[in-house]
């Protein structure tokens, strides 16, 4: 599409490279965070203050995500995303534990 738009000389291997490199980037976000963000807002309901801890984790995280992935920085990228990760995992860990926790009270 590049190409096509003028943005790109058809034989530029560089610039291409490093389109395809934000489009990587861009497909992984948008992957990514809707997700992140569903999770974290389930988790606030049960637990605001660690919740707030995971969200800061988890956006700052996908924020150096991207510059590392940009710049081309392995294995610093994928550490980034595994820390993310780690951050929603925990945030959707607390978030079916208090659904389970309320689940059992009434009950």
């Amino acid at each position: 599409m590049l190409i096509k738009l003028g943005l790109i000389k058809d034989g530029d291997a560089t610039a291409k490279a490093k389109a395809d490199r934000w489009k990587g980037i861009v497909r992984n976000n948008l992957e990514t965070v809707p997700l992140g963000f569903t999770v974290l807002l389930a988790a606030t309901f049960a637990d605001p203050a660690s919740a707030a801890i995971c969200s800061i984790i988890f956006f700052s995280a996908r924020f150096l995500y991207v510059i590392c992935a940009a710049l081309g920085l392995q294995p610093w990228r994928s550490l980034v995303w595994f820390v993310a990760d780690i951050a929603i995992l925990v945030a959707g860990g607390m978030a079916v534990a208090a659904a389970g926790a309320k689940s059992t009270v009434g009950g």
